[in-house]
């Protein structure tokens, strides 16, 4: 095994790089992500990258990257709309196949990655891990949330907007809207 630090490789083939079991650490630039960018409110800091490339015989042939991702990436809490710190300290498994059918054989833990050319990009690969990665919703913990006075003892947050918004900050359930339409509904005439 051939072990480089420092230095990740802008474009690879995992193929190539699997057979050689070569071993890679280093650190990227949150700057270089463009996508993952989109979601951050602060791209400074660093991305460290350790990948490890390698073969294994499972019932196939794989050609596969096992590797550790750490970062501390700053998003928005769709709560209160601040900056909220999210850690990334993540493992994955990729076994690179040529065709969608070699990719429905990849047995588990490995995620199938099907490779259409060659060279492949290296900051995509990592970059589409992290995205994976980031939550559907990101908010703080209640107690961190600045927005905590907002929200009622239940960890609901619709009903207290909800009745402070109608109600002009005074507590209380509103009327329902939509009371005005139930009155407008003619019965069925026989239909």
């Amino acid at each position: 095994m051939s072990k480089e630090s420092d230095r990740l490789p802008v474009q690879i083939d995992p193929f190539r790089l699997a057979l050689a079991r070569r071993e890679y650490d280093g650190n990227l630039s949150l700057t270089h992500f463009k996508r993952l960018g989109q979601s951050l409110t602060d791209n400074d800091g660093l991305v460290q990258v350790s990948l490890a490339f390698g073969t294994e015989t499972v019932g196939v042939d794989l050609s596969y990257v096992h590797g550790l991702i750490k970062a501390d990436l700053m998003i928005q809490c769709q709560r209160c709309l601040e900056p909220m710190k999210f850690p990334v300290d993540m493992e994955f498994s990729i076994a690179f196949v040529h065709t969608d059918n070699e990719a429905e054989a990849v047995p588990v833990p490995y995620e199938p990655f099907v490779v259409d050319e060659l060279p492949i990009t290296l900051l995509d690969l990592i970059e589409d891990e992290i995205l994976l990665f980031l939550p559907g919703i990101a908010r703080h913990e209640l107690d961190e949330c600045p927005a905590k006075h907002w929200i009622a003892e239940d960890g609901e947050d619709h009903e207290l907007i909800n009745d402070t918004l109608n109600n002009g900050g005074h507590s209380g359930k509103s009327e329902n809207p939509f009371s005005v339409l139930a009155q407008l509904k003619t019965p069925d005439k026989g239909k």
